[in-house]
């Protein structure tokens, strides 16, 4: 992206709002091979010159650091080039990933282009059961949806169980958006969200974002939750979910028994190892935490040999 914005606007071109632009390294923390650890340094050195901040490769994914630092707030929009950042609907913000050279457009002007995309809503209904959480209410949503049902559209979400979710729930539905084939997934925060946002960011004002009373959707669809227990997806894709219990019970697909898509859900919290995967394994050099890369720490310190010791010290 650097390189973009340099090539096109020149070796001392400025940025619209240092105050808004931010560097994030969470796609290689740390970097695996001498070019990105080059790469990250072109980006710090960058940011230098510019007074812009930059969370380096300890501090987490970026997308959850604009939340997690209050930097995102309902209204909001924010773009960057993570396929993801549009769980930033979590908080009724608008999240967008784009590419390097369209980030480098707006960390020059401070603007960008958009297609207001149509709008479908997706009411929740029922009660899950006790083993159910968000991740599984997410693949039962996929199950009805598939990977196409909102391809090129904004999703709002309503129900009454989203008040339940809380902001990781939350952002565990709002990420897999994409995996629905939508821009963008919506929930109205509530005042634990708006809680949390006030003191992340310092006491900003901000209010509860809902739907006009006459909005105008696409299409309406159902989702019936009742009783919902957990859930494993097929591999090859999420929108194939079974219960979990065809995988002690025998399931007719070797390939999920093989390697299914687990409920380790994007979006985790410090309670997201213990409770929802018990038997989880070493997450590899590639594996960043949220909460200002304190769940990553936490995380590693849990594992056997104290491993983020052993790999940082």
């Amino acid at each position: 992206m650097v390189k973009n914005l340099l090539r096109e606007y020149g070796e001392d071109a400025p940025v619209a709002d240092a105050g808004k632009t931010f560097f994030t390294f969470d796609c290689n923390a740390p970097a695996n091979t001498i070019p990105y650890a080059n790469n990250q340094q072109i980006c710090r050195d960058f940011a230098g010159g510019r007074n812009i901040r930059v969370f380096d490769v300890d501090q987490g994914i970026g997308s959850h650091l604009l939340i997690e630092q209050g930097l995102c707030r309902p209204g909001f929009t924010a773009v960057g080039t993570d396929s993801h950042m549009n769980i930033l609907g979590a908080v009724g913000a608008f999240g967008q990933g784009m590419g390097d050279a369209d980030i480098a457009y707006g960390f020059r002007w401070g603007r960008t282009w958009f297609e207001v995309p149509p709008t479908m809503k997706v009411q929740l209904n029922g009660r899950p059961g006790p083993n159910a959480r968000p991740k599984d209410i997410t693949l039962a949503v996929l199950r009805v949806l598939g990977s196409r049902g909102g391809l090129g559209r904004a999703i709002e979400f309503e129900g009454e169980l989203l008040d339940s979710l809380g902001l990781s729930g939350r952002i565990t539905l709002a990420s897999m958006a994409t995996e629905m084939g939508a821009i963008i997934g919506l929930l109205s925060p509530d005042e634990e969200v708006l809680r949390f946002l006030r003191e992340r960011s310092g006491g900003a004002a901000m209010e509860r974002l809902e739907a006009d009373r006459d909005a105008a959707y696409v299409e309406e669809v159902a989702v019936d939750l009742e009783g919902l227990g957990s859930l494993v997806a097929r591999p090859g894709s999420p929108r194939f979910p079974c219960p979990s219990r065809c995988l002690s019970a025998g399931c007719s697909s070797k390939s999920t028994r093989r390697a299914p898509y687990s409920r380790w859900r994007p979006g985790g919290s410090f309670s997201t190892p213990c409770n929802e995967a018990p038997a989880w394994s070493w997450p590899g050099p590639g594996y960043r935490g949220s909460e200002e890369g304190k769940s990553w720490r936490h995380s590693l310190d849990s594992l056997p040999g104290n491993g983020y010791k052993m790999r940082l010290e």
